[in-house]
């Protein structure tokens, strides 16, 4: 028999907390320290591969906004910006 391990519906179940992913590329070597310091409490920032980016937290319009303005403020200009949010066979 099955059990159920969660409830609501897929857009609650895919937000319920969990984090998304915002992904840009740029000039290798950025100042994280900076761009952490720009986002909001809880949100991560990484470079898993030079010049590729990964900031992690609850990706929303306003992160968005934040890291294009740390990006305009730094002289970057990305050279892609990705969201990736989570699919029910993440949850």
């Amino acid at each position: 028999a099955g059990r159920v391990i969660a409830q609501g519906s897929p857009e609650e179940l895919c937000r319920g907390g969990a984090e998304n992913t915002l992904r840009f590329t740029g000039r290798p070597g950025l100042d994280l320290g900076s761009l952490l310091k720009a986002l909001p409490d809880g949100c991560g920032a990484a470079e898993p591969l030079p010049g590729t980016y990964r900031i992690t937290g609850s990706v929303d319009p306003q992160l968005l906004a934040t890291v294009t303005s740390w990006c305009a403020q730094h002289g970057v200009m990305p050279d892609g910006i990705s969201v990736e949010r989570h699919t029910l066979e993440d949850v």
